[in-house]
């Protein structure tokens, strides 16, 4: 349970992300629920974190970068909510430290993108992109200037299986790139971890208390 709330408090691209979007899934069905709504399956995985920081890439290739359909039910699940909601977020008293521990994530996980061993990863991961994708990819940020350009892709109505395709070819040459930046990573947790053990203990006992099943 307490390892399901480090993984979504600090969070960092890999298997992990399904920890931490069920803990973010439920916190959500919480506010759901309170403003009168209907929750989702709390393993559903349409609700993603940042994919250009926090990639599950076997997600990624398994499914592709949207779930289109699990997004629809939910926006039309969200319109039936009491008009008073502002937020949906839980009502749980720890649910506010917790957020703020992970907000301070935030800037580990900028100074990480930015070392030498992120750095270095990026021609190489540009040019199997666009090698693949048959985009020219900037080697400044190759992993934004992908995802824009699988954003434009899918407002201009490419095909699903093209779609697909375009995440097989990020979870095919981004392997690297987020091994490394995970490594980096990882140097910082354990710090973080120690330094928020009374918020993610409360927060976890709080959840288990709410229902929460990991």
């Amino acid at each position: 349970m307490l390892q399901d709330v480090i993984s979504a408090a600090f969070e960092m691209p890999g298997g992990q992300m399904r920890r931490a979007m069920r803990v973010l899934q439920f916190t959500r069905n919480l506010g759901i629920e309170e403003c009168g709504g209907e929750p989702g399956a709390v393993d559903g995985t349409y609700n993603r974190e940042d994919q250009s920081r926090f990639a599950d890439l076997d997600l990624i290739r398994e499914k592709g970068f949207f779930e289109q359909d699990a997004v629809e039910d939910e926006d039309k699940r969200l319109e039936g909510l009491d008009a008073d909601c502002t937020d949906l977020e839980p009502d749980l008293p720890h649910y506010a430290g917790w957020r703020q521990a992970s907000d301070s994530w935030y800037e580990v996980v900028l100074s990480a993108e930015q070392s030498a061993a992120v750095q270095d990863k990026k021609p190489g991961l540009a040019r199997c992109l666009s090698e693949k994708s048959g985009s020219k990819i900037s080697v400044a940020d190759p992993v934004n200037d992908y995802l824009k350009r699988v954003n434009d892709e899918n407002a201009g109505g490419a095909s699903e299986s093209r779609l697909l395709d375009l995440g097989v070819f990020y979870a095919d040459c981004a392997q690297d790139y987020f091994s490394t930046l995970r490594k980096e990573l990882q140097r910082s947790r354990p710090r973080f971890i120690d330094r928020n053990r009374e918020t993610l203990d409360d927060f976890a006992a709080e959840l288990v208390a709410a229902g929460y099943v990991p």
